[in-house]
């Protein structure tokens, strides 16, 4: 993710490049959604304790990603976006 646009990879699946609107929420949690190529794709970014399951890395925030029904969770990292 960056100015230009949200690109998502995921195993098995075609990469998506699509563009984004990001909404801050009062609670300090972001919402970056998009609608484009016939693909919805919502994620969540909040500040929230999280461990990452694989990796047992810990974040100060949560990341929650919904795609074509599907529900994915996960830790978000501060910087970690793509320039």
């Amino acid at each position: 993710m960056n100015n230009q646009g949200l690109r998502l990879d995921r195993p098995e699946h075609e990469t998506l490049a699509l563009p984004y609107v990001a909404e801050e929420l009062p609670n300090g949690s972001t919402s970056y959604s998009s609608e484009a190529n016939g693909k919805k794709v919502e994620l969540w970014i909040a500040p929230s304790s999280c461990t990452d399951s694989m990796s047992g890395a810990f974040s100060s925030y949560s990341a929650e990603l919904r795609i074509d029904g599907e529900t994915l969770r996960g830790c978000a990292y501060p910087g970690a976006l793509g320039k």
